[in-house]
């Protein structure tokens, strides 16, 4: 604008012989600096209704990378990748980063079936590649999508690895800007269980996206993972299933995780998960392996799920279906916590060590939360080799005020 001004100071001073010559040229820089502003403008408008792909966008990462730039606007936005359009994500996967999304301004990103298959090869040695990482972005859908690791990546050590970690991450921007209020529904994750890190769903807020090895816990309960839903979705060929931490501080825990919903039409189906619990030392996250995990998090539902191991696939350490590990520290206040109506089948592979259908540990509840593990069927808790395996149905050690299992 400094520059526009002085341009005019300049005609002013021109002698021509015409004043219509000077108003004639300071016209044309009006008119040219106007055409500039109006052009910058039209590029910065926040992306509202259907955005289809191809289209408005060439391909899935083009759009993303334009709703981390504009942000979402008045009424959100549906990014629809038409069917018949399957995609490579990049190398880390697809991150959503933008922090404008809210319960009015929604971001839903609908894949019609098709399938998106991580590049090749992934950083050499990175923990923290996926297929899509949500970083602190909340109010995000993602639906209808196949994520598939993809088939040329298959150096497995962690050191020199250059596979898929996550088939969807749900991080923090900051301890105090977390991903929330996210929905991850009717989606197919396949990734490659016989890499040890592989997670199908993973949330976590006590590590940065960049270093999930080191402990940095959120530090407000803003930086948490509250309000994931997962419903209707099949993880296959994973490690280990759904991984939901939160923040260690009892005031930060997550709220409001519901995976499975209220009935089977929101179900999610594991099969074919576990492999080895030797695998890298994720902040907060067990050194076992299982279908579904949730930790620091209160007022759960982990429901009308299907989890079914691989058959003798888990070679080293514990499998387990179900699993609510030790809280950072003791919860407060009153809640229930609900692991009902899921069907339950885990084998073991080894011949000693400990094989347990759902297990709940201690400082998961206090003297006034509730706890129900009601309507389970475990159609088997077995080992595929002869075994002397302690084999547990339901293990539950937490003294809460009220516990229903039937």
């Amino acid at each position: 604008m400094h520059s526009f001004f002085t341009c005019i100071q300049v005609a002013e001073k021109k002698t021509t012989g015409s004043k219509n010559v000077t108003r004639n040229w300071m016209m044309t820089l009006f008119l040219v600096v106007s055409a500039m502003v109006s052009s910058l403008s039209s590029f910065a408008q926040p992306l509202t209704g259907t955005k289809n792909i191809p289209g408005d966008y060439a391909d899935l990462a083009t759009a993303i990378t334009d709703l981390n730039l504009q942000g979402v606007g008045v009424g959100g936005v549906t990014i629809s990748v038409t069917a018949g359009n399957p995609q490579t994500a990049p190398a880390g996967g697809y991150s959503i980063t933008t922090l404008t999304g809210t319960l009015a301004d929604q971001i839903i990103i609908t894949g019609n079936g098709n399938t998106i298959t991580a590049p090749n090869p992934q950083a050499t040695g990175a923990l923290n590649d996926a297929i899509f990482k949500i970083i602190g972005a909340d109010y995000v859908t993602l639906q209808g999508f196949t994520m598939q690791e993809n088939a040329a990546n298959t150096t497995t050590a962690a050191a020199t690895n250059n596979m898929t970690e996550w088939g969807v991450a749900l991080l923090y921007a900051s301890t105090t800007n977390g991903a929330q209020n996210i929905t991850i529904q009717n989606n197919t994750i396949s990734l490659n269980r016989t890499y040890q890190n592989t997670f199908g769903i993973y949330a976590n807020s006590t590590h940065s996206a960049t270093a999930p090895t080191t402990a940095a816990s959120a530090t407000t309960a803003a930086g948490g993972n509250s309000g994931l839903v997962v419903h209707s979705n099949a993880i296959s060929n994973v490690n280990n299933g759904i991984v939901v931490v939160g923040p260690t501080a009892a005031a930060d825990y997550n709220t409001g995780i519901d995976i499975g919903g209220s009935s089977l039409s929101t179900a999610n189906t594991l099969t074919n998960y576990g492999t080895t619990g030797t695998f890298s030392a994720y902040a907060n996250v067990s050194g076992t392996v299982y279908g579904i995990l949730v930790r620091n998090s209160t007022g759960f539902n982990v429901s009308y799920n299907s989890v079914t191991s691989s058959n003798g696939g888990v070679t080293v350490g514990t499998l387990r279906g179900i699993y609510i590990p030790a809280f950072s520290a003791a919860p407060t206040g009153t809640f229930t916590n609900n692991i009902n109506n899921n069907t339950v089948a885990v084998t073991y592979g080894v011949a000693s060590g400990t094989l347990q259908g759902i297990t709940v540990e201690a400082t998961t509840g206090n003297a006034t939360s509730t706890q129900n593990i009601n309507d389970n069927n475990f159609t088997a808790l077995t080992g595929s080799i002869a075994t002397s395996a302690a084999i547990t149905a339901i293990s539950d050690v937490m003294t809460n005020l009220v516990t229903n299992i039937n």
